[in-house]
């Protein structure tokens, strides 16, 4: 970064603070009368620039204060829009744990074909087995 000066070295009028460093700000310049820039930012000590040029601090304050109560209103824009479009978890039932196995709607797009065979769901699998033991139960009762 660029060295502190002092206002008494300014070849150009200070225009405007671009960033707060600890006890400096950075600083830009006016353009001369041909809108040429001759001195790049540089840092300027805070109470000097405070002293030399006041107009340029209140300015820098005001934009800060603009900034603070800009994040403000969009805090409370965003709680505003969450209690609005959020749900209420607390009357809405706990979600079912999802099921073990392979979903049930296997189908493809018209004209697409199953790699393999499709797989059994998870549904399908407890009642094929379901039905397999009420058959040996069936068939045990009658011998």
């Amino acid at each position: 970064m660029a060295s502190p000066v002092t206002p008494a070295r300014f070849k150009n009028i200070p225009d405007a603070i671009i960033e707060d460093c600890t006890e400096h700000w950075l600083i830009c310049f006016k353009p001369d009368r041909r809108g040429v820039i001759v001195n790049g930012p540089q840092l300027v000590s805070k109470t000097e620039l405070l002293d030399s040029h006041p107009h340029l601090v209140e300015t820098w304050e005001a934009q800060r204060e603009e900034e603070r109560a800009g994040a403000q209103r969009i805090k409370r824009n965003i709680i505003k829009y969450a209690h609005m479009f959020g749900d209420d978890t607390q009357s809405l039932p706990a979600p079912e744990p999802p099921e073990e196995g392979v979903a049930c709607d296997q189908r493809l797009l018209p004209g697409t074909l199953h790699s393999k065979e499709p797989f059994a769901c998870a549904k399908a699998v407890a009642l094929d087995i379901n039905s397999k033991l009420r058959v040996r139960t069936t068939k045990a009762e009658s011998q």
